[in-house]
């Protein structure tokens, strides 16, 4: 994963299911991987790979729970928030997607308007092969693994 990442130039990465259960940071090559532990049964984890000529830009890390973390870098003239993000998937509980989203704008109304606020991660969002959804068709065509789209009322908004 690093080669690729080194490979493609990227300076910050979010990664979602790394299931370590420690947290903490290592190096491996040209990057600092920033990570917290996963939940109890092993499940999810979400980390940050950071080139290292970024690493001294940190002014915030934290992990929140094991499906969301945040990563704050100052630049010249603005700071700027990634918060790495690892959705419940369709099928668990109301409540867990509930707890999961308010989490989140709770987390958005703590950051400034002034910073720059970027949501990366894995939203496990389905999208299906229904007629209705034409806008999908030129990405996803007829490939589709699922039959219907997710739930439309769990949208992050800016």
């Amino acid at each position: 994963m690093i080669k690729e990442v080194e490979k493609y130039g990227l300076g910050i990465v979010a990664l979602q299911e790394i299931r370590w259960k420690e947290a903490g940071s290592i190096d491996m090559g040209n990057m600092t991987i920033l990570f917290g532990g996963c939940d109890e049964r092993g499940q999810y984890g979400v980390c940050f790979a950071v080139r290292k000529n970024i690493v001294p830009t940190i002014k915030d890390f934290r992990i929140i729970n094991p499906r969301l973390a945040l990563l704050k870098i100052e630049t010249k003239w603005f700071d700027i928030v990634f918060i790495n993000v690892h959705a419940p998937m369709e099928d668990k509980s109301q409540q867990e997607k509930e707890d999961f989203y308010t989490e989140i704008e709770q987390l958005l109304e703590g950051i400034s308007n002034s910073k720059i606020k970027i949501i990366l991660g894995d939203m496990n969002a389905k999208i299906g092969k229904e007629r209705s959804y034409r806008s999908y068709r030129p990405t996803i065509g007829t490939h589709s693994l699922h039959d219907m789209t997710m739930a439309q009322n769990l949208w992050i908004w800016p």
